[in-house]
């Protein structure tokens, strides 16, 4: 018999996309203007839910020329390895934090690590990439879009 252990992401990603491939299905089942606002709700459900399952991360360069990020959700996310990328035209630095490495980010917690070399100017508008690869192997990405001087 084959067992499968799934984290709460995975668990809560799959609920997820079912649900969604369910309404999905049901929708070709259906028409008229009540059906399609009630699939809209339920798409927009399925994608609340999913979003709310996954890591949402803040990202921040700041004035001393180190980088952070915070976790910012309810879940936790245990991270073999962090890869911290600035994005412009393209990969500008890719920094690899494997010194904190295994660790655990809960929410509101701050990780700073060095980025002054990397980028230059500690104060420029970035955007940046953040990735985490648990112990499963499961890689977990967030393009981050907000900005800190």
């Amino acid at each position: 018999m084959l067992t499968t252990e799934l984290s709460y992401f995975e668990a809560t990603t799959l609920a997820a996309s079912t649900l969604a491939l369910l309404i999905s299905f049901l929708a070709f089942r259906r028409s008229g203007p009540a059906a399609a606002l009630a699939r809209q709700q339920l798409l927009d459900l399925a994608e609340e839910k999913l979003a709310r399952s996954r890591p949402v991360l803040s990202c921040a360069l700041l004035g001393d020329g180190s980088g952070a990020f915070v976790v910012t959700n309810d879940g936790e996310v245990v991270a073999d390895k962090v890869v911290f990328e600035v994005l412009e035209d393209g990969p500008v630095a890719q920094t690899w934090l494997d010194s904190l490495s295994p660790m655990t980010l809960r929410p509101g917690q701050v990780v700073r690590f060095p980025v002054s070399k990397a980028l230059g100017n500690p104060n420029r508008v970035f955007r940046a990439r953040v990735s985490f690869v648990n112990a499963d192997g499961i890689e977990f990405n967030e393009l981050v879009t907000e900005y800190w001087q």
